[in-house]
């Protein structure tokens, strides 16, 4: 199902959504309040007791995409919050390479 705005309209001040606290605490919220939807594995262990986040497995979140953003949610997602950077120690720069995957990933993304 793809439910859209108005389909859902009444669940937005509904208190749904199952949230754990960054102290461990859960609780049930609306999609008003301010939480973090973990859609990532990587993200659950980074941020597991540091910020209020729902209470749903990686599973449940992708299952419940279509209401998720049905209801505003999808900025709440960490894998749109989150900026991942990649640091490599004493690496080089290979021109030819990196122009030959531009080109590629241009062509794969035209």
């Amino acid at each position: 199902m793809e439910p859209n705005s108005e389909d859902v309209k009444s669940l937005r001040r509904s208190n749904i959504f199952s949230v754990i606290k960054s102290n461990g605490q859960k609780a049930f919220t609306d999609s008003t309040t301010d939480f973090a939807i973990v859609d990532r594995p990587a993200h659950a262990s980074a941020f597991s007791g540091k910020i209020i986040a729902l209470d749903y497995t990686i599973e449940e979140v992708h299952t419940c995409y279509p209401l998720f953003c049905s209801l505003g949610l999808k900025n709440k997602h960490l894998s749109e919050l989150v900026e991942e950077k990649t640091k490599v120690k004493d690496g080089k720069l290979n021109h030819e390479l990196t122009h030959a995957f531009r080109q590629r990933a241009y062509a794969i993304f035209r």
